[in-house]
């Protein structure tokens, strides 16, 4: 059987934005909400739009209004006064149902008029066999138009199911179960390692551990340099190669060394690099008579290498290599987390004396230095291969820097400057130590690439790791990876390898990819299970592409073990369409959970300015009594990395009970509804 993938998605990595609206149009509007600062949420052409008025907000709720700059973060637009314009703009022609529709299928159609998508015959097809052989109940086919109107997606075949198989199936965990079980019945595909006992050995906490007289052999270069060199833009070229990528000093020695070589730039630009030379000399010769004493440690965390435990275990033809690449990965490292310190704390100085001389120039440069931190948080390579704890100082010192730079825009420099001081210092201290699970995991994905994979190999390996590697990689940077490991960003992640390598091939392997070839290879019914998990994450991809309005939704499927049983939960997320980025000061989250002893259970969690209030929803009476001792503990782990928690509330999530003693079918559990605000969750 083959399976093509039929739909372009670019799920979390879309850099254009879609807008319905032109400079200098005029049009009639609906106004779902005022806000402050003068901002509404229209209904413009079929869809809700997050504008900013000119003036007041219009006092009616049915306005006629002229568009007048789109190059701003909102759409701005004024009201135009029926008795001051001179042509009035005509209402837009409402689209009409068609004649003969009726029931479930009139329902949908009325809502894709309401949302000003036209309805073709084709469309009325598809849509009467989508009611007559789908699986669920109407209104959750009612939800998924609703859903496919909402993000303007065409309503084909490919579309609506896999849309409807995200929002309403709850099989994904099962289909990946029952995937791997008959993989692996099928042919045994891999190696694996033990979970337990020691993966690494730090090499660098003993001066012998580098090789005797290692590190003075460079400084002695240097020096050697400084005497015969007479281009002194050369010698400070080698300095500061010395400084970037050595390894070989500590960081005192580097902050001695680095203060040297500042100072003696200063000298040499005044006419003075006799002096300049003499002063470098003299640092240099410090930091070789410190390390041929032996009284100097060696760098903190300097190197890893896999531990004799570890390395006896691996294949004996793979010994070699996986400990060599190792070796040099942790080498590499440690080096880019050194610079990634030492730049973080260099502009973190800065902003500390910006602050005290002209405060108004140090907002620059706390926010570069935010996103110094996002970057290194969501693009470097160090936080897959560290452990959390590394990951929450960073979150924490993001969210400590924007809290300063918020004072500053208040005029408080005092506070400001005494959060700045206090994240240099927790920075200072912080060091790279990689986690034992994740350099276990780096290998294991070495292993398997030194032989290629036919594809029920390369499916099953994807399909384990899609169900265990929440468990290993349970942080922010961890879930971002598992979601491209997934696929989600499968389309994207081609693309970018064909243009940055060449070959679309270069892209890191996902489930959605091994599923796709494993589908197209085989003929069994291994392709039809492959098939419904692609669908599944195809839907998950169109129900998070990039909305037309200035609100952002998006929802994604996790699944994991548990107790060795492989389980899953939904995340839905609303927040401001703003550059690509969710504001996760402003945002609203949902989590749906299955679990085997308390039933489904929701938790709702909703941030203004991050101020955060959660409910919790379940049917047990009892949840309250089970739950409620773990909320302090979630209290703290938010607080911890920026929230400030305002209040936790319990509530059921079925529905209320009623006041009536008639016997009433049992509630289904709703799932967030999409509507251009974000999700509209009903009890």
């Amino acid at each position: 059987m083959q399976i093509h993938n039929e739909t372009t998605v670019s799920a979390m990595n879309t850099s254009e934005q879609t807008f319905l609206l032109r400079a200098g149009e005029q049009l009639y509007g609906i106004v779902k909400e005022r806000f402050a600062g003068n901002e509404a949420l229209l209904r413009l052409k079929g869809h809700e739009i997050h504008v900013k008025f000119e003036g007041s907000l219009p006092s009616e709720e049915r306005v006629l209004l002229m568009v007048t700059d789109m190059s701003k973060e909102l759409p701005v637009v004024k009201e135009i006064k029926a008795a001051v314009a001179e042509e009035p703009a005509s209402p837009p022609p409402q689209l009409q149902i068609p004649r003969g529709v009726k029931g479930d299928l009139r329902k949908a159609v009325e809502i894709l008029v309401a949302k000003g998508v036209p309805v073709s015959k084709n469309t009325l097809r598809e849509l009467a066999i989508f009611f007559e052989k789908s699986g669920g109940t109407t209104a959750e086919k009612l939800e998924t138009i609703e859903a496919l109107a909402k993000k303007g997606l065409e309503l084909t075949p490919v579309q609506i199911q896999a849309v409807h198989k995200a929002l309403h199936d709850s099989s994904l965990k099962n289909d990946l179960t029952e995937l791997l079980k008959e993989l692996i019945r099928e042919k045994p595909w891999s190696f694996h390692l033990p979970d337990s006992g020691p993966v690494l050995k730090a090499t660098g906490d003993h001066p012998e551990a580098a090789g005797p007289g290692a590190p003075a052999s460079n400084i002695d270069l240097l020096l050697k340099a400084l005497k015969k060199e007479p281009d002194f833009g050369k010698i400070v070229s080698m300095l500061n190669g010395e400084l970037a990528g050595s390894g070989t000093l500590t960081e005192r020695q580097t902050e001695k060394l680095a203060g040297a070589v500042k100072t003696a730039v200063s000298m040499a630009e005044g006419g003075r690099e006799l002096a300049s030379r003499r002063m470098i000399a003299e640092a240099l010769e410090q930091i070789r008579q410190e390390n041929k004493s032996g009284y100097a440690p060696a760098p903190a965390s300097s190197a890893y290498s896999l531990s004799e435990e570890f390395t006896a275990l691996l294949p004996q033809n793979a010994k070699d290599y996986i400990v060599t690449t190792v070796t040099e990965r942790m080498s590499q490292l440690t080096i880019d987390f050194k610079n990634i310190k030492r730049e973080l704390t260099r502009h973190l100085n800065t902003a500390e004396m910006l602050i005290r001389q002209n405060p108004a120039q140090a907002r620059p440069v706390l926010e570069s230095v935010i996103k110094q931190l996002d970057q290194a948080i969501l693009k470097s390579d160090i936080m897959l291969y560290t452990d959390m704890e590394l990951e929450k100082t960073l979150l924490q010192a993001s969210s400590k820097l924007a809290a300063a730079k918020k004072l500053l825009a208040n005029g408080d420099a005092a506070s400001a400057q005494k959060i700045v001081t206090e994240v240099r210092e927790v920075l200072e201290k912080i060091i790279f130590k990689p986690s034992d699970v994740k350099v276990r995991h780096f290998v294991s994905e070495k292993l398997l690439t030194m032989e290629p994979l036919e594809p029920k190999a390369q499916a099953a390996v994807a399909t384990e790791s899609s169900l265990q590697e929440i468990n290993q990689f349970s942080s922010a940077r961890g879930i971002y990876e598992k979601l491209i490991r997934l696929g989600l960003t499968y389309e994207g992640d081609r693309a970018f390898a064909l243009v940055t390598k060449g070959n679309p091939e270069a892209a890191s392997l996902s489930l959605k990819e091994a599923l796709l070839k494993l589908a197209q290879d085989d003929e069994s019914s291994l392709s039809q299970k492959a098939e419904q998990v692609v669908t599944n994450l195809t839907g998950q991809q169109l129900l998070s592409k990039n909305d037309p309005a200035n609100l952002q939704s998006m929802m994604f499927i996790l699944p994991f073990l548990l107790k060795e049983k492989a389980e899953q939960v939904k995340v839905f997320i609303n927040s401001k369409n703003g550059k690509e980025k969710i504001d996760w000061e402003n945002c609203r989250l949902y989590f749906l959970l299955e679990t085997e002893k308390l039933g489904e259970v929701g938790i709702n969690l909703t941030v203004v300015d991050r101020n955060l209030s959660i409910t919790i929803k379940n049917d047990r009476p009892d949840f309250r009594e089970k739950v409620a001792p773990l909320t302090e503990q979630v209290k703290e782990r938010l607080e911890e990395i920026g929230f400030q928690v305002t209040s936790i509330r319990f509530s059921r999530l079925s529905g209320e009970e009623k006041t009536d003693k008639s016997p009433k079918p049992a509630a289904k559990p709703k799932l967030p509804h999409f509507t251009g605000r974000g999700y509209d969750f009903t009890i």
